[in-house]
């Protein structure tokens, strides 16, 4: 079974951290048809989630905090990412992390890069629940630009394994505006 991750997970020390039994060498770089990123999984930074906060330098909290997502699209739109190879108390390990995301299976969209092998067995992706997807909680959300920086260190390491990654990444991405692009310090509530 592999996960198509989209968002920091494409960072091998995003990868490390996350899953340490994990490579990056073990992954395989995909498309996922019908599918683009955006930045709209609206985090209600209110203190209501059991697991974080995330703080200004400062110490303000801005009311929302937005994470990357996959939504289906029209038209001939690919997402890319990678197939993580995962068994499934990593796969349990991953739902409890993506607390704001369903799992769903995606595997009959997936296609491999070339080199790459072919063949995978069934692929499963997080997708935003729809109660964190809002467009009125998200309108006002502010992206932590550590985790976007993430986002794009893997999109950078990814396209010097696989010329053409990065501008598949920017034809599959709203990315969002600068102006919602914040330093936020995350503080973690669970130990």
């Amino acid at each position: 079974m592999y996960v198509f991750a989209y968002g920091s997970l494409l960072s091998r020390a995003s990868l490390s951290r996350t899953l340490p039994e994990v490579s990056s060498a073990q992954c395989t770089p995909a498309r996922l048809g019908g599918y683009e990123r955006a930045f709209d999984v609206a985090f209600p930074n209110d203190g209501s989630q059991p697991d974080k906060i995330y703080r200004r330098p400062g110490g303000t909290d801005p009311a929302v905090v937005l994470f990357a997502n996959i939504r289906a699209t029209r038209g001939r739109v690919a997402v890319n990412g990678v197939l993580i190879p995962v068994q499934r108390t990593t796969l349990e390990r991953l739902h409890l992390r993506e607390l704001r995301y369903d799992l769903v299976d995606v595997t009959a969209g997936v296609h491999v890069y070339t080199p790459w092998r072919q063949g995978h067995g069934q692929v499963v992706a997080f997708t935003g629940r729809s109660e964190f997807i809002q467009p009125s909680s998200a309108q006002d959300g502010l992206v932590p630009r550590e985790y976007l920086t993430t986002i794009l260190a893997g999109v950078e390491d990814w396209e010097r394994r696989c010329p053409g990654f990065g501008r598949d990444f920017d034809a599959s991405t709203r990315a969002p505006a600068r102006s919602r692009v914040a330093a936020l310090d995350r503080i973690d509530l669970w130990a």
